[in-house]
Formats: C-alpha cells, structure tokens, sequence
C-alpha cells in the first residue's frame, strides 16, 4: 500500500477541418474508476461537432497501445 505509478495516455487526431485538439491529463489511483471527457476543450474551426472515432491507451508505458472501445467501459491492468 502506498505505492503509486502514473502512465501517460496520448491522443492523436488527425487534422481534418483544423480542428483543435488539447491535450487531457487524467489519473486515478489503483482501483479507483476513472471517467472523463476528451473532447471537451477542443475546438472546430467551422463550429462543427466533435466527436472521438477511436482511442488507444498505452497502460503500462510499455509502448503497446490497448484499443478501448468506446461508450463501453474498459478494465485496463498494468503488471507490476
């Protein structure tokens, strides 16, 4: 107990319509839900809608992204 570890998730969107995309810093500690939102401080320069097609996640900063599936809930395990 008492121990932590952090990972580092990053998003890549392909430039159509420029839109804006910022960066997201999320964390939470081991075994502890997380939820959150991507998309909320990016922005379009047409004003269109934003919505996320897809998302890795590297868990354990190994280099090998984990596909999540969107909408659904996702256990993501690191080994130690």
């Amino acid at each position: 107990e008492g121990n932590t570890d952090s990972t580092t998730l990053d998003i890549t969107v392909d430039p159509v319509n420029d839109v804006v995309a910022n960066p997201e810093t999320e964390s939470t500690d081991e075994d502890v839900t997380l939820t959150g939102t991507v998309i909320t401080n990016d922005t379009d320069e047409d004003g269109d809608t934003l919505t996320v097609d897809s998302a890795t996640v590297d868990v354990d900063g190994s280099g090998t992204p984990v596909t999540l599936v969107l909408g659904t809930a996702t256990a993501l395990t690191a080994t130690d």
